[in-house]
């Protein structure tokens, strides 16, 4: 018995630190179970999300999510809100896409120091494009100010046609050497 627990110590010890990464913009729910078992190929997962419809900006640096998020840890959060309150902040079009850069860039900053993220991974959807436009100069925030590695790629959220499983495995290979995996 004390054996086992012996070995389990010391393979605690090797085991490998997870990767906290940050989704941002529309999740591709038609992939999220690709992505679930990628990223743990790799000790990663994602943590947090910009299109998480709960967090806005001014909750952000109070919000202190326990690892995972639940729904109940979530509904537990919002009990005693208001119904308007909840609706606003429920509502995808009050989030951050129709905010301007800068709001956008305060979020993914708050976010990165919040949850001590890793990685962003971004996703540049070719079916928002007036949306995603800003999300260039956002990566280039986010590599060159806070220093944060990040992975793009282009995909389409509802049209699965536009979307390769094969270049986003190569690309996460990469992305996951580049944060010292």
């Amino acid at each position: 018995m004390f054996e086992i627990c012996e070995k389990n110590k010391e393979s605690k010890k090797t085991e490998k630190k997870e990767i906290r990464l940050l989704w941002d913009f529309l999740p591709i729910n038609h992939k999220g179970r690709f992505f679930k078992k990628l990223f743990a190929m790799h000790n990663a997962c994602v943590v947090m999300s910009t299109h998480f419809p709960e967090l806005n900006e001014e909750k952000c640096s109070e919000l202190r999510f326990q690892y995972p998020v639940t729904r109940k840890y979530v509904d537990n959060y919002v009990k005693g809100q208001s119904f308007d309150t909840m609706n606003l902040r429920m509502n995808y079009m009050s989030g951050f896409m129709n905010r301007s850069i800068n709001s956008w860039k305060k979020l993914i900053r708050k976010m990165i120091k919040g949850f001590e993220i890793d990685g962003v991974v971004m996703h540049i959807d070719t079916s928002c494009r007036m949306i995603s436009l800003p999300q260039y100069e956002l990566a280039h925030y986010v590599r060159e100010e806070l220093k944060t590695p990040i992975m793009t790629f282009h995909s389409n959220a509802v049209d699965e046609r536009y979307f390769s499983e094969s270049q986003i495995v190569t690309r996460v290979e990469a992305f996951m050497e580049q944060l010292g995996e």
